[in-house]
């Protein structure tokens, strides 16, 4: 519907734009709910097809330290157009240092709410990119470290008599259920961090 509707051409100028899609409902509160569905879905589709624009300006290959970036510039918010500025600042105006604040806020929110999306279990009707196995999700020198014998002499017994292949594969597993669950370190997920950004958006975004 949305496909054709966005197909209509040559609309004049003197008549009202044709192309709007109109739900109804015989109540109030579920019209609501349904509304604020839809726009979270908008939001969760921006989100994820700014990743993967950003994987392809990237060579396919983002690490975590530049990945809010790199979907802040896919999506095309680096702009100083004024109709972009108005679509993530509550001032479009801002210059300065108070500009600069506001986009380093929304990268902050960017990259919490990508990493907040690869949770395990987070969205049964909408699983993430992790799920559909559109993205790969990588450990620096991982192999390197398995295959290095000496760090695991005298370790566990388990472990030292692993194969290098084995060790690896049982560490990934490790890592990818801890990253699933977000048992991990990282700024976007630290509570002082969080509450400067929720102030800061509070302010700009």
């Amino acid at each position: 519907i949305l496909r054709q509707l966005f197909g209509i051409q040559n609309i004049p100028d003197h008549l009202p734009d044709p192309r709007k899609l109109l739900g109804f409902s015989d109540n109030r509160q579920d019209a609501a709910l349904q509304a604020g569905h839809f726009n979270d879905f908008i939001f969760l589709i921006m989100l994820r097809s700014g990743l993967i624009g950003a994987l392809q300006n990237n060579k396919g290959c983002l690490i975590e330290e530049d990945i809010a970036d790199a979907v802040f510039k896919a999506l095309g918010f680096d702009q100083d157009d004024e109709a972009v500025l108005a679509e993530y600042l509550t001032t479009p105006s801002l210059v300065g240092l108070a500009k600069q604040e506001a986009q380093r806020t929304l990268r902050f929110i960017l990259g919490y709410r990508l990493i907040h999306d690869l949770r395990k279990g987070w969205r049964h009707n909408n699983p993430n990119l992790d799920q559909l196995k559109l993205l790969r999700i990588d450990y620096t020198d991982l192999a390197a470290f398995c295959a290095d014998e000496k760090r695991f002499a005298g370790r566990h017994d388990v472990l030292a008599r692993l194969a290098p292949q084995d060790r690896e594969n049982l560490a990934r597993f490790v890592f990818d259920e801890m990253r699933r669950s977000l048992c991990l370190e990282s700024r976007y997920l630290d509570a002082i961090e969080q509450e400067k950004a929720r102030t800061c958006a509070y302010s700009y975004l």
